[in-house]
């Protein structure tokens, strides 16, 4: 995560500089093409800015990366699998809807390997979250999470 500003800046900018570069010397067909996945990765860059107000959190995300397909007018998501961080290949997985506030919003559920000891060491409760700390608990619980410390956030909703 990025909670700096001037660092979050200079990432943009030279994301931006960069991206101006490759899309200058596109023709027209390219550059919609190229538009298209660099608004995607763009996204994803995004993804990884946070105020500076939350930056006690030490959050780590992770972000897996879908494909929107657009057919005859219809869009639909799919994954095509890929490459982990270590070079892995990783399987396409199936892309399942749920409804949050009256929203419908597509997930994917991952399966994790076992807890590895102290993975999860503490849990920061946001300004948003519903939850008693005993709830949080008892889902760590069941998942294999014994000794994680729950703490409410100093950040406020903004």
């Amino acid at each position: 995560m990025i909670y700096e500003h001037n660092k979050q800046l200079q990432l943009l900018s030279a994301e931006i500089s960069a991206a101006h570069d490759v899309w200058s010397t596109l023709s027209d067909e390219g550059k919609a093409e190229f538009s298209f996945e660099y608004a995607a990765n763009l996204g994803a860059s995004l993804c990884f800015l946070k105020q500076p107000a939350f930056s006690e959190e030490k959050e780590i995300r992770m972000v897996h990366l879908v494909n929107v397909n657009i057919k005859d007018g219809k869009v639909s998501l799919s994954d095509p699998g890929g490459t982990n961080m270590k070079g892995k290949n990783i399987k396409p997985e199936k892309i399942q809807y749920r409804v949050t506030d009256g929203l419908i919003v597509p997930h994917i559920d991952f399966s994790f390997p076992k807890p590895i000891s102290r993975s999860i060491v503490e849990v920061l409760l946001g300004p948003k979250n519903q939850n008693f700390p005993a709830q949080i608990s008892m889902l760590l619980a069941a998942h294999g999470y014994e000794e994680v410390q729950i703490k409410n956030s100093r950040a406020s909703y903004r």
